[in-house]
């Protein structure tokens, strides 16, 4: 009978075994799948919103400076009307200063920049972006100079060419504070390690929370492939190798700039909880199997005792 017995037990211990493990299998991997999509929704979702926000940002400030650009065009061509119209965008834009070039050098501003007696206005970025936008509102950047006290100043430009009588009149342009999109962007966390940053289109750093790789190309840093991945899409996800560390980005380009967002992550922290929940499917799986074990036995053991007792 003990034979009988054992024999029950071990295939009954087996099936009950087989049948949890599957279904710990089953039930790890739809867990999984749940705890990377949600991680990487959170990711996405930060991303698409900070560029919304980012786009909002640069396209309410191209139409404050395109219908400046209307009504300089129109006005008369001297420093105090210029200026006073200037003025009242800078308020509206809430910009750091407006600046406009014209085609006889004049250069007027709403800060009292002095320029440099060599200054030529046609031979700045500011005033030659526009012009080869085909007369759209342009945003570009970054820029700096040295305002009267010697100190630098770094921004972007929002800039629109101006025309009269179907002749280049000038450029007036705006100065966002490069810090201000700095500050916006470095407030925003994703999860523990997760950031936005900035890059141009050629895969220059603008903006990392990491001032030590600001300035530098992802070749330089020894991404080529990213680099070109990026160059080659519009939107995107890509996962990569950096100093040791696994990471995944997600990235856009701005439709009202020339610059791309993107949305990092350092893949342990996607793996973090996927540990835990593994170590946790684990643990419950050989308590369940111990319990079925000890359930099985008691069966067995009180089924076949009116057999032992004959």
């Amino acid at each position: 009978m003990g034979t009988i017995k054992s024999k029950i037990l071990l295939i009954v211990s087996l099936l009950v075994t087989i049948i949890i493990v599957i279904l710990a299998d089953i039930g790890y991997s739809e867990a999984r799948h749940d705890i990377q999509e949600d991680i990487e929704h959170r990711l996405l979702g930060t991303l698409n919103l900070e560029t919304n926000n980012f786009d909002s940002f640069f396209g309410e400030k191209k139409k404050l400076i395109a219908n400046l650009a209307k009504t300089l065009e129109k006005v008369s061509l001297d420093k105090e009307t210029q200026v006073s119209f200037m003025k009242d965008t800078v308020s509206f834009m809430k910009v750091h200063n407006v600046i406009a070039g014209y085609y006889n050098n004049q250069y007027f501003d709403t800060a009292g920049w002095i320029p440099p007696k060599d200054y030529k206005v046609d031979s700045r970025n500011w005033y030659t972006d526009p012009l080869n936008n085909n007369k759209k509102t342009t945003v570009t950047g970054p820029f700096s100079y040295k305002d009267n006290n010697g100190k630098e100043v770094k921004y972007l430009a929002v800039g629109q060419s101006m025309y009269r009588d179907g002749k280049l009149f000038g450029v007036v342009s705006s100065e966002v504070e490069a810090k201000e999109i700095d500050d916006r962007l470095k407030k925003v966390r994703i999860l523990k390690t997760g950031y936005i940053g900035l890059l141009d289109k050629e895969g220059t750093i603008l903006i990392n929370p990491n001032p030590k790789v600001q300035g530098k190309t992802l070749t330089d840093l020894g991404l080529p492939e990213l680099s070109n991945y990026i160059k080659s899409k519009k939107s995107g996800k890509f996962e990569y190798t950096f100093k040791g560390k696994g990471k995944v980005v997600y990235f856009k380009y701005s439709n009202e700039s020339p610059w791309i967002l993107t949305a990092m992550l350092e893949k342990s922290e996607i793996e973090e909880p996927l540990d835990a929940l593994l170590t946790k499917f684990i643990i419950i799986g050989i308590v369940s199997i111990l319990v079925s074990i000890l359930i099985v036995y008691l069966i067995i053991t009180f089924s076949l005792k009116p057999l032992s007792d004959m």
